[in-house]
This record gives C-alpha cells, sequence and structure tokens, in this order.
C-alpha cells in the first residue's frame, strides 16, 4: 500500500502534499484535497460573517459565581453547569450581544418560577 499524507502549514497558501500514490489515485487524492479546501474555506468565511471566527476562545460572559448569584443557587451542582452551558449556547448564537441581555434571557428561562431546567 502507498503512503500519502497531507501537510499544512501556515495559510492555505503555504499548502504542501506530499505522496508517494502515483498515476489517478494521485490525481484523484487532489481533487478530493481541493474539495476539501474548498469546504474550509466556506467554512472559515462563514464563522467570520457569523463573527464566530474565534468563539473557541471564548470565555462565558457569565461565570459561574455571576449565574448563581442572578438565580440564586447556593452551591454549585449539575443545575449550574447546565445553566453556564446555556449561556454559551445563548453567548454563540449572539456574538457580541449585551451581558444585560443575556442576564435577562438567564433569568427567563432558568430563574426561580421557570419551569424549564433543560
Amino acid at each position: 500500500m502507498k503512503d500519502a499524507s497531507i501537510q499544512i502549514q501556515g495559510d492555505e497558501s503555504s499548502i504542501s502534499l506530499h505522496t508517494d500514490v502515483s498515476g489517478q489515485c494521485q490525481s484523484e487524492f487532489r481533487e478530493g484535497h481541493q474539495r476539501r479546501l474548498e469546504m474550509c474555506k466556506i467554512l472559515f468565511s462563514s464563522a467570520a460573517a457569523f463573527g464566530l471566527e474565534d468563539c473557541w476562545s471564548w470565555k462565558p460572559v457569565l461565570d459561574g459565581k455571576q449565574v448563581m448569584s442572578l438565580l440564586g443557587i447556593s452551591r454549585p451542582g449539575p443545575e449550574l453547569g447546565q445553566a453556564v452551558s446555556a449561556v454559551m449556547e445563548w453567548q454563540l448564537s449572539n456574538p457580541g450581544g449585551d451581558v444585560k441581555v443575556c442576564q435577562s434571557y438567564l433569568a427567563e428561562k432558568w430563574g426561580p418560577g421557570s419551569n424549564l431546567k433543560e
């Protein structure tokens, strides 16, 4: 079996293809590589269009202590983890959104008297 590998260095303009595959297999491999590269470009431009290009580095706009205070939770537990996850989901749906709007969302969804705790 022949060996094929792809090395990506820096941006997409410095992609190098190293392969021992020959003939038709090499051509198909390059075409598949080009399709995957185009899909990645589309994905990255879509993330940028929605303001999500660096979302993996975001911290929740409300930390655990703030969530506990807002919801009246006395001790950390599973409900706190779910509420902080809800904060992150809100943040991904509202990049650059206002913290006060997030607090209102969280209080409505998770606050005292709400029966939605999922």
